[in-house]
């Protein structure tokens, strides 16, 4: 005869996983700890046909219902700041999103974009990292913004110190532009645009350089 302690502990095993055998599995966006709730990131036109899809925040998740189905993406480990991101239109393309990451203890700030693969939601990647480039939420490093192409395309422009180094600090900039499919950034051309540019002067031509906005007019 089996101990009653040891009786006890079998019929509760057995009625959990009788249980946990009826227990309806739920939908993507509930395991996520969503389940319709969450934070609303953004609304962006994922899949191209002309409606919108509400992407939410839930449960280090990214969750959207594209076509009838649930798309999840873990960011957990991206530490995504909390509240709305950035929907970003690409002419005769599918929208992204951008969302910023905390501030590191550097300060410094990830931004990331995050689309469509068929019925997956991903991050969008050059090379397998991030398309933009960290930016400060201290102080200005160095000049940088993106924006959309005519082309459906995204082009980021970004300044380096030039050399050698003068009395005044001056910036060499540099365009490159990407095409953007299926989550995975494409380099299709980077030039420089401008050569020692005093930073006061680029300061008051191009402001957008050092407000840390991304994508205006994208929207």
């Amino acid at each position: 005869m089996r101990p009653l302690g040891t009786l006890l502990v079998l019929a509760s095993l057995v009625t959990g996983c009788a249980a946990g055998q009826h227990r309806p599995s739920g939908s993507a966006s509930t395991r996520a700890g969503c389940d319709g709730a969450g934070t609303v990131v953004a609304r962006a036109d994922l899949d191209d046909d002309g409606g919108a899809e509400t992407v939410r925040g839930c449960g280090g998740a990214l969750v959207a219902e594209v076509g009838g189905a649930t798309a999840v993406l873990d960011v957990g480990p991206q530490r995504l700041r909390p509240g709305p991101g950035q929907a970003v239109h690409l002419p005769g393309a599918a929208d992204l999103v951008l969302v910023r990451s905390r501030a590191t203890s550097a300060g410094l700030s990830q931004p990331h974009l995050y689309g469509l693969d068929g019925h997956r939601l991903v991050e969008v990647t050059v090379d397998g990292r991030p398309v933009l480039p960290a930016v400060s939420t201290t102080r200005v490093v160095a000049p940088v913004t993106a924006t959309c192409t005519r082309d459906g395309g995204i082009a980021v422009v970004r300044g380096t110190a030039s050399e050698p180094p003068g009395v005044v600090l001056a910036w060499d900039l540099t365009r490159t532009t990407y095409g953007v499919h299926a989550g995975v950034a494409t380099r299709r051309a980077a030039r420089v645009v401008r050569r020692s540019v005093a930073d006061p002067v680029l300061r008051k031509e191009r402001p957008d350089l050092f407000d840390g906005r991304l994508f205006a007019g994208c929207g």
